[in-house]
């Protein structure tokens, strides 16, 4: 079998994997909230500024756990090490695949939205499946890093 012949065999594959995984973390994150077990985290450390709308960052741990980051403030580093706002820990599945300094948070003020930018990880940032570099995020937007699951959400007042 040639290399053309696998290629829609590789697609259809991948977008089968990508499609289970979405389904899952979504069927996860919109359990009842007395059949998952939210793990809340600290807030992201330092002073808002003012017009920064707080956000969360949802990361699943299968099979029914939830760790939730407060983000108050921008930017916000995400990584494996200790020294990010946004610190990965090795209680998730996958942890290892994210980079030590893997992402950062940033509220675009002027446009109104929050991205998210790739450091150069080397396993990568996927916004709804897609990999990307720079991406903004709206509520309910599915993010992985590396091979962690997330998603993210506005906080509403």
């Amino acid at each position: 079998m040639t290399v053309h012949a696998l290629v829609p065999h590789l697609v259809a594959f991948l977008v089968g994997c990508a499609l289970t995984s979405a389904a899952w973390l979504v069927g996860l994150l919109f359990l009842a909230g007395d059949q998952r077990q939210q793990i809340r985290t600290g807030e992201v450390p330092g002073e808002a500024p003012e017009g920064v709308p707080e956000a969360e960052l949802l990361v699943a741990i299968p099979p029914r756990k939830v760790l939730i980051f407060k983000i108050s403030r921008s930017p916000a580093l995400i990584g494996r090490a200790r020294d990010n706002d946004i610190v990965i820990p090795s209680t998730v599945p996958g942890w290892e695949s994210v980079s030590r300094h893997h992402a950062l948070l940033h509220y675009n003020a002027r446009r109104v939205w929050w991205v998210i930018r790739d450091l150069g990880s080397r396993n990568g940032v996927y916004v709804d499946g897609s990999r990307t570099g720079h991406n903004v995020l709206r509520d309910g937007t599915q993010v992985q890093l590396g091979s962690v699951q997330a998603v993210f959400r506005h906080v509403t007042q």
